[in-house]
């Protein structure tokens, strides 16, 4: 089947990219989604480096020319000596101004805040959990991602082998209408028998037809969800294998260490920091400012000269219209809300872990049924056709038999699948926390008819991950 569909895909000009489940959910977790919870994360990295920035002295350089058209100025006249024959004093005029027409000036400002009580330590603590807790959330939708990529990958899987049982049934229901036909006019079968395999066969062609559009259409979502160019389509490579459950003691050790429970701790870090700082926003401050001036002119000469001034600054707040009173209400009661919360998830975490894992269970022991059911359709088929080739049943019975070993091989095919799915969401509870929780899967296309009409039974994926929890779609 899988050469006739990569011969259909090279024909309308897309390029098959055949894909393994692991492959598939790696692109996933790389796809627009993945790539915008990351930005996210350097986002708040670049505001944890902005908050530490708090905790080192800043040095600043300022640098001036100012120009003054008008100086006021007078003539100051000075005694320079006598005049021996009258004995006169003799003056000299000299020029003095009141400012300067140029003046330069260059300052080096240092300040570092000696002393604040632990309040900047305390907000660079909540930035770093909030950077903590962003990168948790950044694995939490790339999880998602690959979970949604792994229900759309098995749903091809289950469509290609639909798509091969239900051409198998159109090349059996295309010999029996030739066989009628054939009697048809050897006027052995009623017009009426050559008309319901007419009709059998045509129905066959349009429900083969449809289940290819669907799986196009299934693939088409996949390589949009992936992020794959419009030339590619996704081919699965994968095979559904038999059902292996780990012990469920495997997934419960797991649960401590879900993300979405580390979430709820790293925030309740956060909201305790910012307790702490805002427990603190009363007490006193020191911060030390030093100040180096360079500047031409230099008092009353026209040189350039330099000085510097030291300062120590002390704050203390004495009144705030008791808004700290009301920061620590609300911090606390958020920081008490984040222990509550992590004690009521990490229950239902684990009793979701345990209704998720007998469902698996469940799931496995369906498939086995089916799998004994399956061997007795095979047997059935068998004698069915030990039967036609003697002579002892009609073609019609044979082909009811073709189609109820179909049945059952869809069947099992369908149950296998269900297993698989349940240990995705499974390992997702256990690892990353509820698949259902604010994610909405990719919509899909429409429901078939079931092998019994010609076609196997797939459903293509109308529903989110909340509903597709109960069943493969």
């Amino acid at each position: 089947m899988l050469p006739t569909i990569l011969l259909s895909l090279w024909l309308q000009g897309a390029t098959p990219l055949p894909m393994s489940l692991d492959s598939c959910q790696t692109l996933a977790r790389r796809n627009a989604y993945s790539r915008a919870a990351r930005l996210q994360v350097q986002a708040e990295e670049g505001a944890l480096q902005s908050t530490r920035a708090s905790l080192w002295p800043t040095l600043e350089a300022q640098a001036g020319y100012v120009y003054n058209s008008y100086v006021q100025s007078f003539t100051q006249r000075m005694i320079v000596g006598f005049d021996p024959a009258t004995g006169r004093p003799l003056f000299r005029e000299i020029p003095l101004e009141f400012g300067q027409h140029h003046t330069y000036q260059v300052a080096f400002n240092l300040q570092y805040p000696l002393f604040t009580w632990g309040r900047l330590r305390n907000l660079v603590a909540a930035q770093e959990a909030q950077v903590q807790a962003q990168r948790l959330q950044a694995r939490q939708t790339e999880e998602q991602m690959a979970l949604t990529a792994g229900q759309l990958y098995l749903n091809l899987l289950v469509l290609r082998s639909g798509l091969a049982i239900s051409r198998e049934l159109l090349e059996n229901l295309k010999t029996h209408e030739a066989l009628v036909r054939e009697r048809y006019e050897a006027g052995l079968a009623t017009h009426l028998e050559h008309l319901q395999a007419q009709v059998q066969r045509q129905n066959a062609e349009t429900q083969y037809h449809s289940l290819q559009s669907t799986y196009r259409s299934l693939q088409d979502q996949l390589r949009e969800f992936l992020d794959l160019p419009d030339s590619v389509l996704p081919e699965p490579s994968d095979s559904l294998t038999p059902p292996a459950l780990p012990p469920l003691d495997h997934y419960l050790q797991q649960v401590r260490d879900r993300l979405d429970l580390a979430l709820l701790q790293t925030q309740r870090r956060q909201l305790d920091a910012l307790y702490q700082a805002a427990d603190n926003s009363n007490k006193p401050s020191l911060v030390f400012q030093a100040s180096y001036l360079i500047r031409k002119p230099q008092g009353f000469e026209g040189t350039w000269g330099s000085s510097y001034t030291l300062t120590l600054g002390f704050q203390m707040p004495i009144f705030d219209g008791f808004k700290r009173e009301g920061d620590l209400r609300r911090l606390g009661a958020l920081r008490d809300l984040q222990g509550l919360l992590y004690r009521k998830r990490l229950h239902e975490a684990e009793a979701e872990v345990r209704r998720l894992y007998r469902e698996a269970q469940v799931a496995q022991q369906e498939y086995e049924a089916q799998q004994a059911n399956l061997h007795l359709a095979r047997e059935a088929l068998q004698v069915a056709q030990d039967q036609y080739e003697q002579g002892l049943i009609s073609q019609m019975e044979y082909l009811q038999a073709q189609n109820t070993y179909a049945q059952a091989r869809y069947a099992a095919l369908q149950t296998l699948a269900q297993f698989h799915l349940k240990k995705l969401l499974l390992e997702q509870a256990a690892r990353v926390g509820s698949s259902t929780q604010g994610f909405q899967q990719p919509q899909g296309g429409e429901t078939h008819e079931s092998p019994s009409s010609s076609a196997p039974s797939v459903d293509t994926g109308q529903h989110s991950a909340a509903q597709q929890s109960g069943g493969l779609p």
